[in-house]
């Protein structure tokens, strides 16, 4: 992990102030390759008490031509004083920019007197990590809240008309026309947690024929399909669906032969505590 030359933020997380502990800036990673950044160590003892000292981190990636995969894996590690046992571990999954705009925004508890972040590239050519900040700061927070907006265009997805994970709506398609026997995708807004789903169609034969499916960004099997629910003729469909620690995408799919379909959806996050 190299804790040899850990970053030593002072003074700073006793005030409450959010201090930047380092930046990085244009470090281009290869296909599957994993970055480790600098670990962080307070120089005192007393704010590393868990839920005393807080992390925030502001996050930019643009993809490579040829992605297949424009995401990346981040995970949090926290570790004891010897850095020697992770007491605690997150992963994200979150998504490159085409166009350097899909910008991630985090905070969360440190839970031990390490924290050290890695970034995995998941995609199958080269990427840029093209801005990474972290900053720590004392201040009391029990989980972690990472967002991004759905309007921010990322290789090979739509941008929803509407929404954004930093006002709570992760994504909205309003009075979209899918045609018969094919589909749209987009990528809704990063968030972790309770999401309340309202969808509909009209224009189809009946209410079977539009298939809405929201799909976690983790891997290619069947198992990371959160919701799949079928619309059409004007049927309503709401569910509560908890979205895991990785950004969903929206397909939307007319299986009708003939007739086009106008399609309602919005994803609509439950405020973190």
């Amino acid at each position: 992990m190299g804790f040899d030359n850990p970053v030593i933020v002072t003074g700073a997380p006793l005030s409450g102030q959010p201090v930047q502990a380092y930046g990085v800036a244009g470090q281009a990673l290869s296909a599957g390759q994993v970055l480790s950044l600098p670990s962080v160590q307070n120089a005192t003892t007393k704010p590393n008490v868990a839920g005393n000292l807080c992390y925030d981190l502001s996050a930019l990636a643009t993809s490579g031509g040829g992605t297949t995969f424009p995401f990346l894996l981040v995970t949090v590690f926290c570790f004891d004083a010897g850095g020697t046992f992770a007491v605690s571990q997150e992963d994200w999954i979150i998504p490159m920019s085409a166009t350097g705009t899909q910008r991630i925004r985090g905070s969360g508890p440190v839970r031990g007197t390490l924290l050290q972040v890695q970034v995995k590239n998941l995609d199958s050519v080269g990427c840029t990590l093209a801005q990474f900040d972290l900053f720590v700061s004392s201040r009391p927070q029990t989980g972690s809240d990472w967002r991004s907006s759905a309007q921010a265009p990322a290789p090979g997805f739509l941008v929803p008309t509407a929404g954004s994970g930093f006002d709570n709506c992760l994504g909205a398609v309003n009075n979209v026309t899918v045609a018969a026997s094919t589909s749209r995708t987009y990528l809704l807004g990063l968030f972790a947690g309770n999401v309340y789903i309202r969808a509909s169609a009209t224009g189809t034969a009946d209410d079977t024929k539009v298939v809405f499916t929201v799909r976690a960004e983790e891997d290619s099997s069947a198992f990371n399909t959160l919701l799949s629910s079928k619309s059409g003729a004007g049927l309503e469909i709401s569910r509560s669906v908890i979205f895991p620690r990785a950004v969903c995408e929206l397909d939307v799919f007319n299986n009708d032969a003939v007739n086009a379909a106008t399609v309602f959806f919005i994803a609509a996050a439950q405020p973190i505590a």
